[in-house]
């Protein structure tokens, strides 16, 4: 089972089949989301009283130390985790930080593999891509 961890602390943010992070939307409010663990897996589960609307931009925290995983990326629109899979390769991981987008970055070594519809949305400055590894 791939493992997701924080670019910071190094805490495993996957117990299971799911990523769980810390969010705080644009109104101030605080809440916790489950996402799937696998690359390209859109899921989302969220609590009914944390209601994230479609295309709502929503900051992302590591449930451990806190550190805005924005931090971790190019773009105020994505955050940045790490992924180590099963042969123990780690990666880079960049996904999108915008409700309901399909976006996400696996990146190892200066190479990029892109997932999800929207994933042609953001471009990278190649030279100084983010490489957590």
């Amino acid at each position: 089972m791939n493992q997701v961890i924080c670019p910071k602390c190094q805490a495993v943010l996957n117990p299971e089949n799911n990523v769980i992070l810390s969010t705080r939307k644009n109104d101030g409010k605080w809440g916790l989301i489950l996402l799937s663990s696998q690359v390209g897996d859109y899921t989302m589960y969220n609590h009914k009283s944390f209601h994230i609307t479609a295309g709502e931009l929503v900051e992302l925290y590591c449930p451990a130390c806190h550190v805005a995983l924005s931090d971790y990326a190019q773009d105020k629109n994505l955050a940045g985790l790490e992924l180590i899979d099963e042969i123990n390769q780690k990666y880079t991981i960049l996904i999108s930080s915008v409700a309901g987008e399909k976006c996400t970055y696996k990146i190892v070594d200066g190479k990029i593999e892109s997932f999800g519809k929207d994933s042609e949305k953001y471009r990278f400055d190649y030279q100084n891509l983010v490489d957590l590894t």
